[in-house]
């Protein structure tokens, strides 16, 4: 099982105007994301609901009493719906180990739960299913916002439906790109999600946000395959049912000792569905997105999540990218992106920074399911030595620049680096040579120690060396004070982790995730 941890219609069209985008505004993309992304109710489909039955799985919704209405249609495709009334929800653990997380979260063998609004984000037939068991009434609302609203707080905590809804509507393959949510306010729990993702390898999932210090994170309840399969069977291979996969990057950055990063990327990419116009990525949504075109050269359509500067929230990092043609089975594609921005880079200690292994170029959603190549090129400032993941292949000076192009040697999962005023030695493993990259001066660790310490009886305190950073049990992210991860041949330490045995945990770490 796999844990995995995103007004008006006025005020929704203006906060459209936050994500940037490039698309014409007339064509066919940017209306279908317009409707999807600003969607108005239809008030020709408006029905009362009585003991409506909504099947996904094992997941059974029930409209006991109510009304529902429909959002107006994009691209032909229903794909939105608010509900008011009375419902009922039940959920049967396929196993014994959901059955578990759901007794620990809910106390409940199985789950059922009234509830009493809802909307119903979809791609799916539930449009039809609804249509088959309703009668329509000659006139339903025409200024329901309610649908907006949801979404929009959805979207305000991270999470990315708008585009999975744009990447259904355009498929060719509507079944097998399928997606349904329902998004449902359960008393005494706020809101409740339960969704139905045909792309993921664990399609059922059910959970809501929660608070955890100054940020929402997802807590999942149950998230299991559907069909009566197994965890074990479907992440066999991860990437079954994903629509492409990654060959290969080829990275050419600049960075500086501002913290800057202006990069240029082509993500070569094998399709693994046809007819697939939209694909989705992550990037760090601090990198804002200036282009991204084609194999052709060709500018591409494509949206990209606001913004999040220093907020504690994340509005999400993906990219949406509408595709010139549909990708056809065996003809590989590049992709070229254009982005720059701060605060992908952070400081870590004196003159020396260091970027995660995630989030500063386009990716899987799931990078880690997946190998790819990796072919990097940066230019840093001259004064800085700058140590990236795969073998270093050539270093030059122009200027107040240094360029050096480093090649990974086998596929890898993620790629990163870090610059700075470094002092270099070098050991080996094994048959391993290690290169070490250690600060030139120590930070600041007492200051640490006395922020977080209260005063107390003790005249004297000891500190021992350790491979993380300290605490911020809201903050789900690779250690940023203690190493960067590299490869199985680079690392970076701090001052806090230059022990023999803290190097030793630290390389076995990387070796493991390799």
């Amino acid at each position: 099982m796999i844990r995995r941890a995103f007004l008006s219609i006025v005020l929704l069209s203006l906060f459209a105007t936050c994500e940037y985008a490039q698309a014409p505004a007339s064509s066919p993309a940017a209306r279908v994301w317009n409707a999807l992304s600003t969607p108005v109710m239809d008030p020709a489909k408006s029905a009362h609901t009585e003991s409506v039955e909504i099947v996904r799985d094992r997941l059974h919704i029930t409209l006991l009493d109510g009304t529902i209405q429909f959002a107006q249609p994009a691209n032909g495709v229903t794909f939105g719906a608010a509900f008011h009334g009375k419902g009922r929800v039940q959920v049967e653990p396929p196993n014994p180990i959901e059955a578990q997380q759901l007794k620990l979260f809910e106390k409940q063998d199985m789950l059922d739960m009234s509830f009493t609004d809802a909307t119903f984000s979809f791609t799916d037939d539930l449009a039809e299913d609804v249509a088959k068991q309703v009668k329509w009434q000659t006139a339903g609302a025409t200024n329901d916002d309610f649908y907006a609203k949801r979404q929009k707080d959805r979207e305000d905590l991270g999470e990315s439906a708008v585009p999975r809804l744009w990447q259904g509507v355009l498929s060719a393959d509507r079944v097998r790109t399928a997606y349904f949510l329902a998004d449902l306010k359960v008393a005494g729990k706020d809101w409740v999600e339960f969704h139905e993702d045909a792309l993921d390898p664990e399609e059922i999932g059910v959970g809501r946000w929660v608070d955890v210090g100054p940020v929402k994170l997802f807590d999942v309840w149950m998230s299991f395959p559907a069909g009566a399969k197994t965890s074990a069977e479907v992440w066999k291979d991860p990437r079954a049912k994903e629509d492409f996969s990654i060959r290969g990057y080829h990275i050419d950055a600049q960075v500086t000792s501002g913290t800057e990063l202006n990069a240029t990327t082509r993500v070569d990419i094998d399709p693994r569905l046809a007819g697939q116009s939209v694909l989705i990525f992550d990037l760090d949504s601090n990198l804002r997105l200036d282009s991204i075109k084609n194999s052709q050269g060709n500018a591409l359509s494509f949206y990209q999540s606001r913004e999040n500067k220093d907020r504690f929230q994340s509005y999400g990092n993906y990219v949406a990218v509408g595709l010139a043609q549909p990708l056809q089975l065996g003809e590989p594609q590049s992709l070229e992106f254009r982005y720059a921005g701060k605060r992908a880079i952070r400081k870590a200690g004196n003159g020396n920074y260091f970027c995660e292994t995630s989030g500063w170029y386009p990716e899987r959603p799931n990078s880690f399911s997946a190998r790819a190549d990796f072919d990097l090129k940066f230019h840093s400032p001259k004064n800085a030595v700058l140590v990236a993941t795969g073998e270093k292949t050539s270093e030059t000076v122009d200027g107040n620049t240094r360029v050096t192009t480093w090649k990974s040697e086998i596929p890898l999962a993620v790629a990163g680096f870090g610059y700075g005023d470094y002092k270099i030695a070098n050991d080996k493993a094994g048959e391993v040579a290690v290169d070490i990259y250690a600060n030139r001066e120590p930070d600041d660790l007492m200051a640490q120690v006395q922020r977080f310490s209260k005063p107390g009886p003790f005249k004297a305190r000891s500190a021992i060396s350790h491979p993380r950073p300290w605490p911020r049990p809201w903050v789900r992210r690779w250690p940023t004070r203690s190493a960067c991860f590299l490869s199985i041949s680079v690392l970076i330490l701090t001052s806090i982790s230059r022990s023999p045995a803290c190097r030793s945990a630290i390389l076995t770490v990387r070796v493991g995730l390799a």
